[in-house]
């Protein structure tokens, strides 16, 4: 079978990446120039008490930090930063001990992007897996055998991507400098290799985990603003069929070469935006809107139908959970089958609810994984895209975190549970995602009246109503009337987004992860913490979509590296924050 096998941006499947422990600055000049020779891109650690023209002295490389010691490591980077006029993403703590990786990862919201560690633990030259972001080298330049160069070169490792980062210091060269020159140049002679600095390495790492697959990986999405390189066929993507892949950003592929959906269309904003000092980002939902409303609906029972036209008429969005077993797997007379869904549920989201409605917390783990890529695989066999939402059988939330692993670990990237959240809140869980209200109404009051509550609040951050619950129970109560009049209050107002699940999901996590540098935003809070950092937010964070990010004395600057553009207000400015490449921004930034 064909699979799909990532390459770098030059269609090359292993990296190589020099680095330098700036030790000795007198030395730099010379690192830089033997780099430069052998045209190869490098990585040089520098203590942020460097004097000079930092800038010019390392054009055309990546800057990281060097300390040695863990304490203030946000001041020094923004020491650093300042000296260079450019950010800086990476750090390496020389006091660390060798298998200390966790301190090396500790990004401690500082804004950094990756740590180096100095255990060479990589043999195999693995590229970091979900959720990793220390980089471990291989060895020392200078130790590096030609024969580990040699087998690097012709290795193919089953056509998964490499890199091989190698280390040096530069105070190396008062003793060693022929033989790092000629290290260097065997590395530059390696065929089929990328020169990449390790903060490009860490923004392919982080495009290469946006993209989503089918299960039997025919159909890809990219929801990073990178374009991303990839080879389509079988022997590990060697056989003469081989077909390259680029897969655009916000496009959705059938491999090796449909185009499915496309949004080359971006509207007009920035692609970097500049905070200075008390000006503040409030993040908003698409066309500057506080307020959104979904629906989540279980089952795929009949009563989808006047469900879905009462929607459908009144302009909302619904996420649709189905279990596969109730439809046939070909056309039945007069019954729906799995190929009759996708035009039952045009213009909304359906998801995994298990094949058989069977509760994920009363079946063995494995059971849980074969039917959630089950349902998945037969959702996408008709769908022709990803389908990775879901909603809890019976709906109650595994305490054990085992089914959240195991949904993880089958892409599903949301999961909705029956618990009412906080009212009108924002998931601060997507795995464990709850609900406004069931239709039926929550705490005495009733659906309608909750929905009047929604439009009279004016909010200064973003707000969902959510509803959910069983299209069947309408007939059961009589109670159509409902949804027909909730839906009827809500639609004439312009200032709700109407949204399927996934649709919040992905673009509630392109605001949570947007990119800062310079000096940091910091969220507005009591205390003047910094709450917010690169990549994913852990749980002492302050949500931005609540708090806003916030310029400080020495400015700060937000970039978007997502392929959907973000909305939102600076001060009372309508702004939108359109994609930008990490990769191509970062290798201009170098020059």
């Amino acid at each position: 079978m064909k699979e799909l096998y990532f390459t770098f941006s030059n269609n090359t499947r292993k990296a190589i990446t020099p680095v330098f422990l700036v030790d000795d600055i007198e030395c730099a000049p010379a690192a830089v120039e033997l780099l430069n020779r052998n045209r190869l891109v490098g990585t040089f650690f520098v203590p942020c008490e460097t004097k000079g023209n930092l800038a010019e002295l390392f054009s055309g490389h990546e800057v990281a930090l060097l300390q040695n010691g863990h304490s203030e490591a946000r001041k020094q980077r923004i020491v650093l930063e300042k000296k260079l006029n450019r950010p800086v993403f990476g750090r390496c703590d020389c006091a660390a001990s060798q298998n200390d990786d966790d301190r090396q990862a500790s990004v401690d919201n500082s804004g950094f992007a990756y740590a180096l560690s100095l255990s060479f633990d990589n043999p195999e030259c693995r590229f970091p897996q979900r959720n990793l972001l220390t980089w471990n080298p291989l060895a020392s330049i200078q130790s590096v055998p030609d024969s580990t160069l040699d087998a690097y070169e012709n290795e193919s490792w089953g056509g998964t991507v490499r890199a091989m980062i190698l280390t040096a210091k530069t105070g190396d060269l008062r003793k060693d400098a022929t033989l790092l020159d000629a290290k260097l140049a065997r590395m530059s002679r390696i065929r089929g290799c990328a020169h990449l600095p390790l903060a490009a390495l860490q923004a392919q790492l982080l495009a290469f985990q946006t993209l989503r697959t089918t299960v039997d990986r025919t159909i890809v999405e990219n929801l990073s603003a990178s374009t991303i390189a990839a080879n389509y066929g079988n022997d590990h993507g060697a056989a003469p069929d081989t077909v390259r892949v680029s897969i655009s950003p916000g496009t959705r592929l059938r491999l090796p070469a449909e185009t499915l959906l496309s949004s080359d269309s971006q509207p007009d904003g920035v692609e970097v935006l500049e905070l200075k000092e008390n000006q503040i980002f409030r993040p908003t939902f698409p066309n500057h809107l506080w307020k959104a409303v979904t629906f989540s609906y279980d089952d795929g029972a009949p009563e989808d139908d006047p469900l879905l036209e009462i929607l459908n008429r009144h302009h909302f969005k619904g996420s649709f959970n189905l279990n596969t077993d109730r439809f046939p797997k070909q056309p039945v007379a007069g019954r729906l089958s799995l190929q009759d869904l996708p035009k039952r549920y045009a213009g909304h989201e359906v998801t995994v609810h298990g094949c058989g409605h069977e509760t994920w917390n009363a079946v063995t783990p494995a059971a849980v994984l074969e039917d959630v890529l089950r349902c998945r695989k037969e959702l996408e066999s008709v769908f022709n895209r990803p389908i990775v939402g879901s909603a809890y059988p019976c709906g109650e939330h595994s305490k054990s975190k085992t089914v959240d692993t195991i949904l993880t670990a089958c892409g599903i990237v949301y999961d909705r549970i029956i618990n009412n959240k906080e009212l009108f809140a924002l998931p601060t869980d997507f795995l464990a995602w709850g609900a406004t209200s069931h239709h039926n109404g929550r705490n005495g009051m009733s659906l309608c009246e909750l929905g009047q509550k929604f439009l009279d609040e004016r909010p200064t951050s973003p707000i969902l109503f959510y509803a959910w619950g069983h299209s069947f129970e309408f007939p059961r109560l009589n109670n159509w009337n409902v949804m027909e009049e909730f839906c009827s209050l809500l639609e004439p107002h312009p200032e709700i987004w109407r949204a399927t699940n996934l649709e919040l999901h992905d673009y509630i996590r392109a605001v949570r992860n947007l990119f800062w540098f310079k000096d940091s935003p910091l969220p507005l809070n009591r205390d003047n913490r910094l709450l917010y950092g690169f990549g994913e937010r852990t749980s002492q964070c302050a949500d931005p979509f609540s708090v806003g990010f916030a310029g400080t004395r020495d400015g700060t600057c937000l970039v978007n590296q997502s392929a959907i553009p973000v909305y939102g207000f600076l001060d009372d400015r309508p702004i939108v924050l359109r994609p930008i490449d990490p990769i191509s921004t970062l290798h201009l930034s170098l020059l």
